[in-house]
């Protein structure tokens, strides 16, 4: 869930990591939607860097955000109800203040990932078919995301804005203090192209 939740939001992992299990909430205007705010990225230092995002159900089951962080919570709150964090329940903090957790989890992460995927002897096989490289990382996950959403013709101040990064000579690309609910979200154009299959609704049954 934190791989796909970063790659949805194009982030980085240990941006993921510090998801409080509060930070994803309804939208009004969209109640098919989601919306939630970027965490501790180095690219945001105040509010007003930092609007919603907005989050798309997928037609693809397995990397639906929404489908697989509602059995995401179901699970972990059903184990951990008074969990703070969506991904540790290390409350800790260290001298400085720095929360713990998060940290803690963003490693065990990318090593659990680079055991089950990037030493996999298939995941090898497919990655030398694309050349040389400069070797993979958890960012590689950002990148992939950025490069995809690129390929099917987001524009890049578009997928700046998504990933929540700076612009050229440290101009700063998301500066808008909040998004009106009657104009359309910068973001839900990236939005839609990383939901496998295109993005649908889903609709409560009674």
């Amino acid at each position: 869930m934190m791989t796909l939740w970063s790659h949805h939001l194009i982030h980085r992992l240990d941006d993921s990591c510090h998801f409080k299990v509060e930070d994803p909430h309804g939208c009004h205007a969209w109640p098919f939607a989601l919306l939630t705010k970027t965490k501790w990225s180095k690219n945001v230092r105040t509010p007003k860097q930092c609007p919603d995002q907005i989050i798309l159900a997928a037609e693809e089951w397995r990397t639906c955000a929404i489908l697989n962080l509602a059995n995401c919570l179901e699970m972990w709150l059903g184990q951990h109800p008074r969990a703070l964090y969506l991904f540790t329940t290390d409350e800790g903090v260290d001298n400085k203040g720095v929360p713990l957790g998060p940290l803690n989890v963003n490693k065990q992460c990318a090593n659990r990932v680079k055991v089950v995927c990037w030493n996999n002897e298939e995941f090898k096989a497919l990655e030398d078919e694309v050349g040389d490289h400069n070797g993979i990382g958890t960012c590689s996950n950002r990148k992939h995301a950025a490069d995809r959403a690129d390929k099917q013709g987001a524009d890049t101040h578009q997928i700046e804005f998504r990933g929540r990064w700076t612009g050229e000579k440290g101009s700063r690309v998301v500066h808008k203090h909040y998004i009106n609910s009657e104009s359309p979200y910068n973001d839900a154009p990236v939005a839609s192209l990383l939901c496998d299959k295109g993005p649908i609704r889903y609709k409560l049954q009674e």
